[in-house]
């Protein structure tokens, strides 16, 4: 059952991630639930969670929920604050080619890393209509969980931008499978090819 092992997945991934506070991750994670069930029931046609808004129908459309729970709260925040969001030491800052080349050193120094959550990526690809969100997730605790140093995680360690990468990058190889073997798009760029 398809829909039983990517719940596993979820709730693992959420148990991975919130090691520090355990009860916050699992609030998070049934709040997520919650707001999958705005719109109309697949099976009955009910509206659910929709307060009589025709605009709640179809469900709460990406681009309006991450504005709302991230991008306006981080705005008033810094306007409230009259600062920037990080200050940029200028000798720290590697712009351009120089920039380039530490980052690709970075990856074949962490040739692992990136070898194991590819793979990941494409067995994530290969299942139809998974995407993007759940390999990128799933690889960053996967890197979290096996990196020697996890608390610098949220602070600038390179491993946690190698492995979503890696494995946001090798999901579009997987999904091409189901493509052309059942017709069955894996993704959005699946589907339009």
């Amino acid at each position: 059952n398809v829909l039983g092992v990517l719940s596993l997945i979820f709730w693992s991934l959420i148990v991975v991630i919130s090691r520090g506070s355990m009860i916050k991750g699992l609030i998070a994670g049934l709040m997520g639930i919650v707001l999958s069930f705005v719109g109309l029931h697949p099976v009955t046609g009910m509206p659910r969670f929709s307060f009589g808004s025709l605009y709640l129908f179809d469900g709460i459309e990406l681009a309006p929920l991450a504005l709302g729970l991230f991008a306006i709260p981080q705005a008033f925040d810094l306007m409230l604050k009259g600062s920037t969001i990080a200050e940029v030491d200028r000798a720290v800052a590697r712009p351009g080619i120089s920039g380039m080349l530490q980052g690709s050193l970075d990856v074949l120094h962490h040739w692992f890393l990136f070898l194991r959550s590819s793979i990941i990526g494409v067995f994530i690809g290969i299942i139809p209509g998974a995407g993007g969100a759940i390999a990128t997730f799933l690889t960053y605790g996967q890197a979290k969980q096996t990196s020697k140093h996890p608390e610098q995680f949220g602070k600038g360690n390179v491993e946690g931008v190698i492995a979503p990468e890696a494995a946001s990058n090798a999901k579009e190889g997987g999904s091409l499978l189901p493509t052309l073997a059942f017709g069955i798009p894996g993704s959005a760029g699946m589907a339009m090819l």
